[in-house]
């Protein structure tokens, strides 16, 4: 087992341990932890469904490593062959998608900011600048939350 996969399965084991906490009628009387565990819940939700394919991919490529060593027909060897390239290749994309999801996130990922663009010195083409550049902010704010189609 890769140790992405051990750190995936420990993230599992963490979600169905917060999952059975939330059907515990105590914790749903504490609201403020109820709240957090769900949430808690909720963020691991996308690293379980990760999980779930990166175990499927490697299953699927340790059976088309023992179906290499026990084949004796030339056409299956070379399906099997070509699944075990393809699942390496599907494994090794899915890594870093892994590595990303894992990379802790900043506790001020959630908080707004405000931005403010003015005109500076310069006149006419100042302001023609902060314009821009506000709507370039506010349509890649859009996209960002889901609300507009990227690339328009």
């Amino acid at each position: 087992m890769s140790d992405l996969l051990s750190k995936l399965s420990s993230l599992h084991d963490r979600r169905e341990e917060i999952g059975k906490q939330l059907a515990d009628p105590s914790v749903i009387a504490d609201q403020k932890r109820f709240v957090e565990l769900n949430r808690s819940y909720r963020d691991l939700e996308p690293i379980d469904e990760a999980f779930f394919r990166f175990k499927r991919l490697h299953d699927d490529l340790s059976g088309a490593e023992r179906m290499i060593r026990t084949e004796k027909d030339s056409d299956m060897l070379e399906m099997a062959r070509a699944e075990r390239d393809e699942m390496r290749t599907a494994i090794e994309a899915m890594e870093e998608e892994v590595r990303m999801m894992l990379v802790p996130k900043d506790p001020n990922d959630a908080r707004n900011c405000t931005v403010e663009i003015r005109a500076g010195t310069g006149g006419d083409e100042a302001s023609l600048f902060a314009g821009d550049l506000y709507r370039m902010y506010r349509v890649t704010a859009k996209a960002a939350a889901g609300r507009l189609k990227w690339p328009m």
